[in-house]
């Protein structure tokens, strides 16, 4: 079994930050981000956002919960899933981020694609963020989009190919790995001028049950400081598979997993509910008066 290891360097006077929107993003607090799938066949919530009424009003709910960005994507990655083209997704997003940037200016937006073709149209509506949940393999051309563009790029932790990106990997010391792994491909994104990565381990890809909770628990030795963190397990199979429920029964699992996610120095909660962890990070990281 692994051992407990935390390689966060003591040395670090303040979080990371990186710009964003047209100003500098910083991490003093952790920040939300609040999932929005228009899938017709995401796991836990397919079809649910599939009208702009839909949409908005579940961007509104988690933005009033506490949001700080928002996730939105048009394309499934859950096991089984048929793969979408590019232009199927544009299709899916239509005038949706358009309409959120008109309604909540003050929200910053991620996209969570893949393809390149689908962050360039995405950014031109408005968008922020990429999310690309394929580390820059699936459809290398987006790394020219963050490049050409120079904005914020999450790298995901991931098998090099769609077809391939579920299949379990073999770990001996799962999170050094996975570290090493995303330190050496961000290395290669500053090479290319992409200097605002967000690291993500890439929950729910590649990993066993066991690779998954080890991960969590030594999720203090992703980034070494150097890079903020993003971490997604929000209704995830490895937390419900393994207390024996379904994704809608482990709100229990899911706040003790974020506590401890919060408390080892992850940035970025990727969420479907945004008022818990609202309150956890409330509670872990009070708002001093001065502050305000």
């Amino acid at each position: 079994m692994e051992k407990h290891i935390n390689l966060r360097p003591f040395f670090l006077p303040t979080p990371p930050s990186i710009r964003c929107g047209g100003s500098l993003l910083t991490f003093d607090r952790p920040k939300i981000m609040g999932i929005l799938n228009i899938t017709p066949d995401s796991f836990s919530d397919g079809g649910r956002l599939s009208t702009e009424e839909a949409l908005i009003l579940q961007a509104e709910r988690l933005v009033s919960e506490g949001a700080d960005i928002l996730d939105i994507g048009a394309q499934s990655t859950r096991p089984g899933a048929t793969l979408v083209s590019a232009a199927e997704e544009i299709t899916r997003l239509g005038s949706s981020i358009q309409l959120i940037k008109k309604l909540m200016p003050h929200v910053l937006i991620s996209i969570d694609t893949f393809w390149a073709d689908v962050a360039e149209y995405a950014l031109g509506e408005g968008v922020d963020i990429i999310n690309d949940v394929s580390g820059g393999f699936f459809d290398p051309k987006i790394i020219d989009i963050a490049e050409k563009y120079r904005v914020p790029y999450v790298l995901s932790h991931s098998n090099s190919t769609h077809e391939t990106m579920h299949d379990k990997r073999s770990f001996t010391h799962v999170a050094a790995e996975i570290n090493s792994w995303l330190l050496k491909r961000a290395e290669h994104l500053r090479q290319r001028g992409i200097d605002d990565i967000i690291l993500d381990p890439g929950f729910g890809f590649g990993k066993t049950i066991a690779d998954q909770h080890q991960l969590v628990q030594n999720i203090g030795s992703i980034g070494l400081g150097i890079f903020p963190v993003l971490v997604g397990i929000s209704r995830k199979s490895f937390l419900y598979l393994a207390a024996g429920k379904g994704p809608h029964e482990i709100n229990s699992e899911m706040e003790n997993a974020h506590r401890h996610l919060l408390q080892s120095g992850v940035h970025i909660l990727r969420v479907h509910d945004a008022a818990p962890v609202r309150r956890l990070i409330d509670e872990l990281f009070p708002i001093e008066k001065s502050d305000i």
